[in-house]
């Protein structure tokens, strides 16, 4: 298996991790998912760096529904072996049925011992609902008001983003009758703060432009 960098996230997760699999009828097999099960357990180490060792029913849903069965590639920037080769266990007796059962003593398997890079940007943005407020990244969302008619209907707007549980702090960027712009520190990402500013204020027509922009216009019926 190759691994291409992938360049579309910023930020990244550096973890070690082993994966091992049994000697079977093709040689090939086994050091392809040695290596898949490393990656998983990269995987899985991210996440339970990000949510911590108390969520672990939370943990294991996540990895039944989205990691394992899946391709670990979706989480991982680029990994390299740091070392990987075939170990005989002789205490053991467990074989699948893909085994070589030409090895009477003891059981081969081919285990990898890999260093992954984990899009931690991807990873928490899937994570988002299981993240409690407080372990959550700080993100700096840009808040764009258009069609502001009354300083009232400013305020009220403003009020609204800062009662959010997620917001940590709202300051002004720049202020006219057509546009005004608000920077706005929140625990997650502008997705987090599109979805719970939608459910607060109906009045409103959001609009989510990525993960560090909203825009927003009253909604005026007509």
């Amino acid at each position: 298996m190759v691994a291409l960098p992938n360049f579309s996230a910023a930020a990244g997760l550096v973890v070690k991790a082993e994966g091992s699999w049994q000697k079977g009828k093709v040689e090939t097999d086994a050091k392809r998912l040695a290596t898949e099960k490393a990656l998983h357990s990269a995987v899985e180490k991210a996440i339970r760096l990000i949510l911590g060792e108390q969520e672990k029913e939370k943990v294991k849903k996540f990895l039944e529904d989205q990691v394992y069965g899946a391709d670990p590639m979706k989480y991982v920037l680029n990994y390299r072996i740091l070392s990987a080769g075939w170990i005989t266990h002789f205490d053991t007796l467990d074989r699948t049925e893909d085994a070589d059962s030409t090895q009477p003593f003891g059981i081969e398997k081919y285990h990898v011992w890999i260093e992954a890079t984990i899009d931690e940007q991807t990873l928490r943005e899937d994570l988002r609902e299981l993240i409690p407020p407080e372990k959550r990244l700080i993100t700096e969302v840009l808040v764009v008001i258009l069609g502001l008619e009354d300083y009232g209907t400013f305020e009220s707007i403003k009020n609204s983003i800062e009662e959010l549980s997620l917001v940590r702090e709202v300051s002004y960027d720049s202020f006219s009758s057509v546009k005004t712009t608000l920077k706005v520190a929140v625990f997650g990402s502008g997705h987090d703060l599109y979805e719970k500013l939608r459910e607060k204020d109906t009045s409103l027509i959001i609009i989510p432009a990525g993960l560090q922009k909203v825009i927003i216009t009253p909604d005026r019926g007509y």
